[in-house]
């Protein structure tokens, strides 16, 4: 059953910084980075995944730690993720739809996140940068044959992987250099 209410998904992602999708690890200039992924507002599509593999290997970072809390010296990084969820009718039809199997289709074109990375440095707030995720989505039988396009679209982890390099772009002025060995 599962398969068959997944592949009748058609959804992509859209309103991030799509300038950053797919971009690789960055060179290692900065020495260590403090972070935190705060509590995920709802299931994860891939997000909260993709941003933990960022944090653990492709902030341009010589060392990257959990932390809950800033430290009293160094860099902070506090990721909170709010969900904006659908819209009354939006849930209501995608309720209909996957009750009935996905024989009523179902569409959303609000839903989505606002990706807040708080900055601090040795300890006080710096700054805040917030990207906007919207996810548009369709649920229906009849795009069964289409279900290949989502191989064509921006996954939910690409679109938080692009925020996350779009935050260490805008935020590198604060970034110290490592020390030379």
């Amino acid at each position: 059953m599962l398969p068959l209410f997944f592949g009748s998904c058609v959804a992509t992602y859209r309103d991030f910084p799509r300038e950053h999708a797919g971009q690789g690890s960055r060179s290692k200039p900065h020495g260590t980075l403090h972070y935190q992924i705060a509590k995920w507002p709802i299931i994860s599509l891939g997000g909260e995944g993709a941003l933990y593999d960022f944090f653990q290997g492709k902030t341009g970072f010589q060392k990257t730690v959990r932390a809950v809390e800033a430290p009293s010296q160094g860099l902070y990084c506090l990721v909170d993720v709010q969900w904006r969820p659908l819209t009354g009718s939006a849930a209501v039809w995608s309720y209909i739809s996957a009750i009935t199997m996905t024989f009523i289709p179902a569409y959303s074109g609000r839903e989505g996140y606002f990706v807040n990375y708080h900055l601090f440095i040795d300890g006080q707030k710096k700054q805040t940068y917030t990207y906007e995720i919207t996810r548009k989505a369709g649920l229906w039988l009849g795009l069964l044959p289409f279900a290949w396009i989502n191989f064509l679209t921006y996954s939910e982890a690409e679109a938080f992987e692009a925020t996350a390099f779009k935050f260490l772009a805008q935020a590198e002025l604060f970034f110290p250099k490592a020390p030379s060995p």
